[in-house]
């Protein structure tokens, strides 16, 4: 009896990545509802690499997926490598920093040469997914990267960003369209992991 007793009391510590969501941080959250949000393929079932945008008052919704024939490890390595990034997709300048959890890095995309975009990464699953974000709750831009392997040996590669806040009524109107440099970025990265493969 005293031994069952400690064994319903003394229970595992979880790792962040395994607590209960409604134990995690707010951007710990956020970014499960991203990845069980994907995982139930309710962000896009589409991998033609055509972006799709979806609005409502308070958030809007930026995603692309396409299939790419090589590893999710072969991908996740030319994701997460910030000096390389530049080498192989038009749509960033560059990316100063350590892509690794926890970490910000000071990124310049060609949508937008004019800022820097400091970017946390509030999630990191090698070979799975990742989740980068700024901003604040008056306005906030999270973008997730998801990798699901195939059985026949490639991997769908899913980018989705969201944007929310009070603010974003205000502001919609002056954000560029992210559609095209989505699908580019996709295609970029499509064409190197296909090439190194």
């Amino acid at each position: 009896m005293q031994r069952m007793l400690i064994t319903y009391m003394v229970k595992p510590r979880l790792s962040a990545e395994n607590q209960h969501p409604h134990t995690r941080s707010a951007p710990a959250r956020w970014a499960w509802a991203l990845h069980e949000q994907h995982r139930r393929g309710s962000l896009t079932s589409q991998t033609s690499g055509t972006a799709t945008t979806s609005r409502r008052t308070f958030r809007m919704e930026v995603a692309v997926g396409i299939t790419v024939q090589a590893s999710p490890a072969t991908i996740w390595a030319l994701l997460t490598n910030a000096q390389d990034v530049p080498r192989w997709t038009s749509t960033v300048q560059s990316i100063q920093g350590t892509i690794a959890l926890g970490e910000t890095i000071h990124l310049k995309a060609t949508i937008a040469p004019e800022r820097t975009f400091k970017l946390r990464v509030t999630m990191w699953a090698p070979n799975d997914r990742m989740v980068w974000q700024d901003g604040s709750p008056l306005f906030r831009g999270v973008r997730q990267y998801a990798l699901a392997p195939r059985r026949d040996g490639a991997t769908d590669v899913t980018m989705t960003e969201v944007f929310s806040g009070a603010l974003l009524p205000l502001i919609v109107r002056s954000l560029p369209d992210q559609g095209p440099s989505f699908e580019r970025f996709v295609a970029d990265l499509k064409a190197e992991a296909e090439r190194g493969s």
